[in-house]
């Protein structure tokens, strides 16, 4: 691997492709640890965190054959391994602590002043309402809101135009704001 060093990702797909096990070690190698990390606040425990991961990686290889990957490889574990982190707080059936978590961090920007706001109410909602959120759209918001990243690098992740990234976007916020305001 060491000429392919500056690109570990490109090396980790030709072994997928070419089955060779070496991959798997080679993903949890070089992105295992900001996978953790990512989910770990999340879950509020390392050692799930941990599980989810090396689940993950092991159903990548048993996909392999099934599933498209392509460098950068990071930002599509990303979203795999949030979306695996909230199907484990649904089934542990702590929900109500993700949604306290949500509440009183990402929420903290609604002024005290605005009346009836149930913080932990509105959260739950929007929650239940982004995982309502049609696939490439709610794969596009979570890449935007949650990974901080630019309409670019996350049109560069899914191999499409700016302006495509752009109307997801558009379409997951006003799916939002419908889903949202039927909640009422």
């Amino acid at each position: 691997m060491a000429s392919n060093d500056k690109n570990p990702d490109e090396t980790i797909i030709r072994l997928l492709n070419s089955d060779d096990r070496k991959s798997i070690s080679l993903i949890y190698k070089y992105h295992a640890a900001v996978l953790i990390k990512s989910i770990t606040r999340l879950l509020g425990s390392s050692e799930d965190a941990e599980d989810i991961v090396q689940d993950l990686i092991i159903t990548i290889w048993e996909r392999r054959k099934e599933i498209s990957l392509r460098a950068p490889m990071r930002n599509y574990l990303l979203v795999a391994v949030y979306n695996r982190a909230i199907n484990h707080i649904k089934l542990k059936g702590r929900h109500s602590e993700f949604v306290a978590d949500i509440s009183d961090t990402d929420l903290a920007q609604i002024p005290d002043g605005i009346p009836n706001v149930n913080r932990k109410e509105l959260s739950k909602h929007i929650h239940i309402a982004i995982m309502r959120i049609p696939g490439k759209a709610r794969a596009v918001l979570l890449l935007s809101l949650f990974f901080k990243m630019s309409n670019k690098e996350i049109a560069n992740h899914f191999g499409v135009t700016v302006k495509a990234v752009e109307k997801n976007i558009t379409k997951a916020y006003r799916l939002l704001k419908i889903l949202l305001h039927a909640t009422k």
